[in-house]
């Protein structure tokens, strides 16, 4: 029901984004042809692909450029193998691309074993079998949402020549650490209910066929596997009655090891550095140039971001758009075809849209509810600010006396700290209420709030609690909140992130813990931009579980997943110290609130362009832009050569396709506040802008 219901709304969503701002549909679906391939691989196996070719009559005889997407979700899902011509209609055909649409090996149609890992190099075998046919111009990009996201990484990464861009959305280029693991701990709501979704769904007869089961085991494993997706799914919203999700061992799960292998083997891998997921860390290998768009919301939400970092910095021409958003309202509700379009517009077809002349980063302040520019992450007016835990439950910038009380609390797995929002799949996700989590209905749970704010907190960029603490058995976790908390009460959870503690030193080796010693934890709670309003306070929660997002700790210290039951686990007693010298806190990315973007008039008049009219200035890191509000809003963009600050004048000396140009912003506090900026042929004045 729910994979119906997510085609349903998204096929919606994608027809009132085209019918808006592209060709009307009815126009072109009519003239498309639709072709079936079985492609082999260089083992052999052959996978399943559908070719949707553009009207001729619109777009030309061809050959066109191609856009490659491979999906677990099942391409023959509409109509099955020989009736290609009962597809949907493709919304890239209709914008003149060869669209490659292909199942993943060892799902649907194709043949082979589903485990991922040749996602790239399948993606690499395909990009070479098109480039070799007649109807694409040896043009070619890659993209798609979650998993096909995935696969576009894995497949950049094998850097195949004839890739020319990629368009990745909630996703990462590596994925075990950003799917499956963070902090040393199992993203458990995920890993569990999208891989029983996908077990139950779509494993191909040659998936089957490698098991070397039996009919009747093949039989029972698939019974198994129905009874634990029904429990699954159908306990979403109360895990703690579900026989699955309190199942304890993970190994050997009923159904889903015997019908999908790999389940034991990342169990039995526990560590997200391991060698075994080296195929899926592809970060370092990718050159090619990319659009990433995430979530703040968004399980992949740091692999977005780290993707986008680590690309750009190798080779620059990456773009990045962050939302609000979570993974499911991302996929369902986001126009981003809007960018994906005009990105391989540029890379693919040679239309300079002007795309590349846009600030880089484009991302929701969250708070305030406004979009904003960026060309460098974290942004460069970001001071890391720290605000201390404090025994009598205060958060404040005030350093902790030499003797502060610690504080304790008892951590039971079988009654672990229900999940309520954050960055998950199909469980709670998003900005949630953490009250009900929190005293008094739990006594789990320890509590740092801040005074009333009495001016706006902006942070953008990384959020780090480091806490010193103890327990009284050899392992646990450490779980920290971030939380805006709103004049009437209301507690909003803005992010969260989990320490295993015996991966505190690394994630390639354990260390157990001395019941009893004090050690430091640090935990990675990621990135976000969320605005602190006047009159909020900021708070901070630790406990020792957030289930199911995450697996339980037993406490024992025996080996992760294999062994122990609820019999087994232990009940810890976890403290947090807050004295002078084991201080615990946390690290907020805060934003100088420097102006950054200037309202006024333009006067531009070179032999390439002539405009005057209403403009906007964006004083960024790396460049200045200018943003022509009566000219379909086109950027024109100046790298930044020189930056030379005074006390009353920041002055930028800058370089662009239209020549030199110098750019003087008074400085805040200095009567008139404005910006200049001046050129051959070009001038601009404008004041602070009130909403930019």
């Amino acid at each position: 029901m729910k994979k119906n219901l997510f085609r349903k709304m998204l096929v919606f969503s994608l027809i009132f984004v085209f019918s808006t701002y592209f060709i009307p549909l009815a126009q072109v679906w009519s003239a498309q042809s639709c072709q079936e391939y079985d492609i082999p691989m260089r083992d052999g196996v052959k996978l399943y692909t559908r070719v949707f070719l553009p009207d001729p009559d619109i777009w030309g005889p061809g050959p066109y450029p191609t856009i490659v997407v491979t999906t677990p979700y099942g391409v023959g899902g509409y109509g099955g193998r020989g009736k290609c011509s009962a597809a949907l209609p493709n919304l890239q055909a209709s914008n003149g691309y060869a669209y490659v649409y292909q199942d993943t090996r060892g799902r649907y149609l194709s043949e082979g074993v589903w485990t991922r890992v040749n996602d790239g190099q399948d993606g690499y075998d395909t990009i070479q079998w098109v480039a070799k046919q007649p109807w694409c111009n040896g043009k070619i990009g890659m993209g798609g949402l979650s998993a096909m996201g995935i696969t576009t990484y894995m497949t950049a990464g094998e850097r195949p020549p004839q890739l020319v861009a990629i368009a990745p959305s909630i996703a990462s280029a590596n994925s075990i650490q950003n799917f499956s693991f963070e902090g040393g701990a199992l993203e458990y709501e995920t890993t569990l209910a999208w891989r029983a979704s996908n077990v139950y769904n779509g494993l191909s007869q040659s998936h089957y066929d490698s098991l070397g089961l039996t009919p009747e085991e093949l039989a029972a494993a698939k019974t198994e596997m129905a009874m634990v997706y029904a429990d699954v799914m159908g306990n979403l919203p109360n895990p703690l009655v579900s026989p699955s999700w309190m199942r304890l061992p993970l190994y050997n799960f009923p159904g889903i090891s015997k019908l999908l292998p790999q389940w034991n083997d990342v169990l039995l891998h526990p560590s997200s550095l391991d060698p075994l997921y080296a195929p899926f860390n592809v970060q370092d290998k990718i050159k090619v140039p990319g659009l990433h768009m995430g979530g703040w919301y968004d399980m992949f939400s740091r692999g977005t971001l780290e993707a986008y970092k680590k690309i750009d910095k190798k080779g620059g021409q990456q773009k990045l758009v962050m939302t609000n958003l979570t993974h499911l309202q991302f996929a369902y509700t986001f126009p981003y075809w809007i960018y994906y379009f005009k990105w391989f517009e540029y890379w693919l077809k040679g239309i300079d849209n002007g795309i590349m002349d846009e600030p880089p980063i484009y991302y929701y302040r969250m708070g305030v509810n406004k979009w904003a520019y960026a060309d460098a992450w974290p942004l460069p007016d970001v001071e890391e600010k720290i605000y201390y835990l404090h025994s009598d439950g205060s958060l404040s910038p005030k350093h902790p006396q030499t003797k502060e009380t610690p504080l304790s609390y008892n951590y039971d797995p079988k009654n672990p700290l229900l999940t309520l929002g954050g960055r998950n799949l199909y469980y709670s996700s998003g900005p949630a209420d953490q009250s009900p989590m929190e005293p008094p209905n739990r006594d789990d749970v320890l509590v740092y709030t801040s005074e009333v704010l009495k001016n706006d907190v902006e942070i953008s960029g990384n959020v780090k609690v480091i806490l010193h603490a103890s327990s009284n058995c050899r392992d646990t976790d450490f779980v920290a909140k971030l939380i805006d908390v709103y004049p009437d009460g209301k507690k909003i959870l803005v992010l969260d992130g989990v320490i295993r503690a015996r991966y505190r030193d690394s994630l390639k080796k354990e260390k157990l813990l001395h019941p009893g010693q004090v050690y430091e934890f640090v935990i990675d709670l990621g990135d976000t931009s969320q605005v602190f309003k006047a009159g909020h306070r900021i708070q901070i929660d630790i406990s020792s579980s957030n289930f199911p997002r995450r697996d339980r700790n037993t406490n024992t210290g025996h080996a992760l997943y294999v062994i122990d039951t609820a019999d087994d686990a232990l009940i810890a007693t976890n403290t947090i110290y807050h004295d002078k010298l084991r201080p615990s806190f946390v690290v907020l990315p805060v934003v100088n609130p420097k102006t950054r973007v200037f309202s006024g008039q333009a006067k531009i008049k070179t032999p390439s362009l002539n405009y005057e009219g209403p403009a906007e200035l964006h004083t960024l890191a790396k460049g200045v832009y200018l943003r022509l509000i009566n000219l379909d809003n086109r950027w024109l963009k100046w790298e930044i050569e020189k930056d030379l600050d005074t006390r009353f004048v920041d002055y930028f000396k800058c370089e662009g396709k239209l020549g030199k140009l110098s750019v003087w912003v008074h400085a805040e506090g200095c009567e008139p506040y404005f910006a200049l900026a001046w050129g051959k042929g070009i001038l601009f004045e404008g004041s602070p802008a009130i909403d930019p």
